[in-house]
C-alpha cells in the first residue's frame, strides 16, 4: 500500500516526517555544535530541524520563519523547541559551524537509508537537469572587467515566453533518482548537485556525478535521462563502457537514426 503524503505546510506532514529526522547522527557529526555566546540551549538537531521547516512549510525565508515560530506550535513541536527559540544569527552560526561537509553527510545518510529501504535496482532511472540561478549583480566593474557577483558568468537559458535568452549568474546541475510509485505523484530524490558559473558546459558533469554516487552511496543509476547538453560523445562512451550506464534523451526532429537503432522506440544494441 502506498502512502500519499499530506500537502506541504500542514501539521500532519510535519508529524509524519518528524520520526525520520536523524537526530542521533546529527549529534555524532556535531557533538558540540550548540549556539554561541550566552545561548547554549539549542542542540544541532534542533537547529537542523528548524532549517528543514523552510522546506516543509510555505515559508522559505529563514528570517521570516524565525519571526513566525512563536505563532506556530506545530513548527515548534517538529523542531522540538521549548522555551528558547532560535534567531537568524543562531541559524547562521550553525551553518558556519557544521559546514557544507556536515550537511552533505546528513543528506548522504538519508539518501542511503532510502535506497536500502526501497530496494532500488542497479538499472534504476535518474534524471539530470539544470536550474538557472540569476545573480544579484549590478554589471561589470570598471577596474576588473568582471561581474560584481563572485564567479558569475553570462549563461544561456531555455527559451521561454517573457524571458530573455541570456542571464548573468550560475547554474545548479542536479542528478535525481526517480522512484516509481503506485499513486500519480512523481518522487524525485536529489543525489548530487553541482553549482557552476552560467557559462560552464554541462557535458563534463555526468561522470563526476556517477563517481560521487559510487564513492558515497556504493551504487549508481543504470539509466540517466538528460538533455543534449550532457551527451558529449566522450562522456556517453565512458558512461556506457566504464559504468554500464545508458544515457538517453528525446530525439530531435532533425536527428537521423543509425544502426543498431531500428526505430525511435526500439533499440537493438549488444
Amino acid at each position: 500500500m502506498s502512502l500519499i503524503l499530506p500537502p506541504v505546510g500542514t501539521s500532519h506532514l510535519l508529524e509524519l516526517v518528524s520520526p525520520y529526522a536523524p537526530d542521533d547522527l546529527i549529534a555524532e557529526i556535531c557533538p558540540r555544535c550548540f549556539t554561541g555566546g550566552r545561548r547554549h540551549a539549542l542542540s544541532a538537531a534542533q537547529l537542523w530541524r528548524t532549517h528543514l521547516l523552510a522546506v516543509l512549510t510555505a515559508t522559505h525565508s529563514l528570517n521570516l520563519l524565525v519571526r513566525q515560530l512563536p505563532e506556530q506550535a506545530a513548527w515548534r513541536r517538529f523542531a522540538r523547541l521549548r522555551h528558547t527559540l532560535p534567531s537568524a544569527r543562531m541559524l547562521h552560526e550553525f551553518r558556519q559551524t557544521v559546514g557544507v561537509g556536515g550537511l552533505r553527510a546528513i543528506n548522504q545518510h538519508l539518501v542511503g537509508r532510502l535506497l536500502r529501504r526501497m530496494g532500488v535496482q542497479p538499472h534504476a532511472v535518474a534524471l539530470m537537469d539544470a536550474t538557472d540561478l540569476p545573480a544579484a549583480c549590478s554589471g561589470f566593474k570598471k577596474n576588473s572587467g568582471a561581474y560584481t557577483a563572485a564567479h558569475a558568468a553570462l549563461g544561456g537559458r531555455t527559451l521561454k515566453t517573457g524571458q530573455s535568452r541570456w542571464f548573468v549568474g550560475y547554474k545548479k546541475h542536479t542528478l535525481r533518482l526517480w522512484l516509481p510509485t503506485a499513486h500519480p505523484s512523481v518522487t524525485l530524490v536529489p543525489l548530487v548537485s553541482w553549482l557552476t558559473p552560467g557559462n560552464v558546459a554541462e557535458g563534463g558533469l555526468l561522470r563526476p556525478s556517477l563517481h560521487w554516487c559510487r564513492r558515497h552511496l556504493g551504487w549508481w543509476p543504470g539509466i540517466v535521462v538528460a538533455d543534449m547538453g550532457y551527451l558529449s560523445a566522450p562522456g556517453k562512451q565512458a558512461a556506457r563502457e566504464n559504468w554500464q550506464c545508458a544515457v538517453v534523451t528525446k530525439l530531435r526532429a532533425d536527428m537521423k537514426l543509425v544502426p543498431p537503432y531500428v526505430t525511435a522506440t526500439r533499440v537493438e544494441c549488444p
